[in-house]
């Protein structure tokens, strides 16, 4: 009895791997075993290096994000250097003087001191986002300091920089036009400041080409401006006229209709 139920065991024990083996899961299992033992190796270097790379990636993003706080951190402290007041500035009766404002004799002063910690940002952390828009107010500080051709690079840096669109565009190319401007008329010579004219017009023509588009008035505004510098006073009498006529009710109305009328056109 105890052959036969030992045979009958086995029989059984046939039956449940035949079993088994029809099993579309199972079979899958044993044949993909089957297929991936012999790599196992190098499947095994196949995730080290998986690891190391996610490691790695981690650990960029990581001190990508370190960057980016101690650049907003430098931004920041710009910022509030230029905010802080002048020794000759009069105090008013509610301000409360910290020793973390320092103070300055002249706004030169201030703004070399505001600058030095933007140019951190510039050069320690310029493949950063924080660092682009940065340059936006950097290019206003050079701009104050009348540092014109730094000025002029930092605006055209930033307006080739991805974050160079939007409402800041707008920003830089009029900065641009404005240090343009600055610079032609701090010439000397005649024909070095009729170009740097012609360079200013240009930027400002560029703020807003689009007839309806947005800040069109400041674009036609500041080209009158240049015409009227350059000595066309008929080109810019007619650029006048478009900001009156088309921006009825715009923020220039006023400003438009006094220098309409230094020219002698009364409105």
């Amino acid at each position: 009895m105890a052959k036969n139920k030992g045979k009958s065991s086995g029989i059984e024990a046939l039956g449940e791997l035949a079993g088994v083996a029809r099993d579309p899961v199972t079979r899958f299992g044993v044949r993909a075993y089957e297929v991936l033992h012999p790599h196992f190796k190098k499947i095994g270097v196949g995730l080290a290096v998986l690891v190391i790379v996610l490691i790695v990636a981690w650990t960029w993003s990581r001190r990508q994000q370190r960057k980016v706080g101690e650049a907003t951190h430098l931004f920041g402290q710009a910022t509030e250097l230029l905010r802080s007041p002048l020794e000759t500035e009069p105090t008013k009766p509610d301000d409360k003087p910290t020793t973390d404002t320092p103070s300055y004799k002249t706004p030169q002063e201030r703004a070399e001191a505001a600058l030095a910690v933007l140019d951190r940002v510039h050069k320690e952390y310029g493949a950063t986002a924080v660092a682009a828009e940065t340059g936006l107010l950097r290019a206003g500080v050079l701009y104050d300091l009348r540092r014109f051709d730094e000025a002029i690079a930092a605006y055209k840096m930033f307006l080739s920089s991805d974050e160079g669109h939007g409402s800041l565009r707008f920003a830089a190319q009029e900065g641009l036009g404005y240090c343009q401007e600055a610079k032609a008329l701090a010439q000397t010579d005649a024909n070095a400041r009729g170009a740097g004219l012609d360079e200013a017009l240009l930027a400002f023509a560029a703020l807003q080409p689009d007839p309806k588009g947005f800040y069109r008035d400041f674009a036609l505004y500041h080209q009158a401006r240049i015409k009227a510098v350059k000595g066309d006073v008929a080109g810019a009498i007619e650029l006048y006229k478009q900001v009156r006529d088309q921006f009825p009710v715009g923020p220039l109305r006023e400003e438009v209709r006094n220098r309409l009328a230094l020219l002698g056109v009364s409105s």
